[in-house]
C-alpha cells in the first residue's frame, strides 16, 4: 500500500518511515505540509496519508481540508498524528476530514493498529461518503462523553 508520512520532526519521520516500510508498505515522506501537498499533487496519490497536525508551511489540519476539497485525491484515508487529543481538537479534525487519530508519542502497536484499520478500509473500497458517515458517528460519540 502507498503511504504518505508528513512529519516535521526528522527523527520521528525517519522512525515512522522505516517502521512502515518494514511492514511492507511503500512510503513517501515529507518534512512539512507544502512538501506533502506537492507529493500528493504530482504523482499517483497514496492510499493513506499520516499527517502531523503541527507542521510548517501548511498544518496537517489544513492539508486535510485541501485534500477533501480536491476531487482527484479526496478519497485518501487520512490519519492525524498529533499530541492534540482533546475532544474539541478531535471534533475539529473530524470536521476537516480526518478518518482516524494516532496520539503522540506513538507506539508501534498504536501505529500498526491504525494502519491495519486504514488498510482494511482501503481494501474494502469504502469511499469518502461512507467514511463521512463514520466520522459523523465518531463526532457524536465524542460530544456525548466528557473529557
Amino acid at each position: 500500500m502507498k503511504i504518505l508520512v508528513a512529519e516535521d520532526d526528522p527523527v520521528s519521520r525517519h522512525m515512522l518511515e522505516k517502521t512502515i516500510i518494514y511492514w511492507g508498505h511503500e512510503v513517501k515522506a515529507a518534512g512539512d505540509g507544502a512538501m506533502a501537498w506537492m507529493l500528493l499533487s504530482i504523482n499517483k496519490p497514496p492510499d493513506i496519508a499520516i499527517l502531523d497536525w503541527d507542521m510548517p508551511k501548511i498544518e496537517g489540519i489544513d492539508l486535510c481540508e485541501k485534500i477533501r476539497r480536491d476531487p482527484e485525491i479526496s478519497n485518501i484515508y487520512l490519519i492525524m498524528l498529533t499530541a492534540k487529543d482533546s475532544k474539541d481538537d478531535m471534533i475539529r479534525g473530524y470536521k476537516h476530514g480526518v478518518d482516524d487519530y494516532i496520539s503522540k508519542p506513538v507506539s508501534a502497536d498504536e501505529l500498526r493498529s491504525g494502519l491495519d484499520r486504514a488498510v482494511e478500509v482501503v481494501n474494502m473500497g469504502i469511499k469518502i461518503d461512507k467514511r463521512r458517515e463514520l466520522r459523523f458517528q465518531n463526532m457524536k460519540r465524542f460530544m456525548e462523553h466528557d473529557d
